[in-house]
């Protein structure tokens, strides 16, 4: 007879099975990952015999109880053993509103993953081709390039222009040492402090730009992100917040 804790480590590898069957692997993938990150041993012969009962609970379970809430969603792929996995996560809640495995990413999987949430009436992605081209085929369909996508790629330019801003800030500091010195030492300062001036506006002009930039991009920020529990901002209120009217 089995003891309290073995009944519940076999009811815990049964829910992770049914997960697993759940997301769309095949039998060989699960028997792989269940002994490869839990060192469980299942043959996938037993998985397979499983398979269709889970798959179709599985299934009820998505459409009765998350497609529904995939009426915005954030969509990538994931990639398992080199197998993409679709994914559709609802902002906010982060709850997985839909997930599916496929051979590759094409307009075609996409197409059949996005048609699968009867309730989907906007998404927001990277600019992944196989994804732009599945929402072009829907119609009056609310789609927003990923803000955390777009945020990653500028923060880093601009943290690339602050650290040049204190290049600059540190020049400027040597160049007016120099000409301290040379007026110590009463030898000519003119050169100096010629240096000194055409640095100190190459210096100001860069931050200046540096903090009109870094505004802007909060502001863009600010101006996509979302409004309630489902969408971005929608244009005319991206457009007050931009103009402050």
């Amino acid at each position: 007879m089995l003891s309290e804790k073995d009944d519940k480590h076999a009811q815990d590898i049964r829910k992770l099975t049914f997960l697993l069957i759940a997301s769309g692997f095949s039998g060989r993938m699960i028997e792989w990952i269940l002994f490869s990150a839990f060192g469980i041993r299942v043959s996938h012969t037993s998985i397979l015999k499983k398979a269709q009962g889970y798959a179709t609970k599985a299934t009820f379970i998505m459409q009765e109880y998350f497609h529904q809430h995939g009426v915005f969603v954030a969509i990538d792929e994931v990639f398992l053993a080199g197998i993409p996995v679709f994914i559709a996560v609802s902002p906010l809640s982060l709850m997985i509103c839909n997930i599916g495995i496929y051979e590759k990413r094409t307009e075609e999987n996409w197409t059949e993953f996005l048609n699968m949430m009867n309730n989907l009436e906007g998404t927001a992605s990277d600019r992944g081709l196989a994804i732009l081209a599945a929402l072009a085929k829907r119609s009056d369909h609310y789609h927003q390039s990923d803000v955390f996508h777009c945020m990653h790629t500028v923060m880093k330019q601009l943290l690339k222009m602050e650290k040049y801003c204190f290049s600059l800030i540190t020049k400027e500091d040597d160049l007016k040492a120099k000409l301290i010195k040379c007026n110590k030492s009463n030898k000519d300062a003119r050169a100096a402090a010629a240096k000194l001036r055409v640095a100190k506006k190459k210096c100001t002009e860069t931050i200046d730009l540096y903090d009109s930039l870094n505004q802007a991009v909060d502001m863009a920020f600010q101006a996509m992100s979302l409004s309630n529990g489902y969408v971005l901002n929608e244009k005319d209120d991206a457009r007050k917040i931009i103009t402050g009217s």
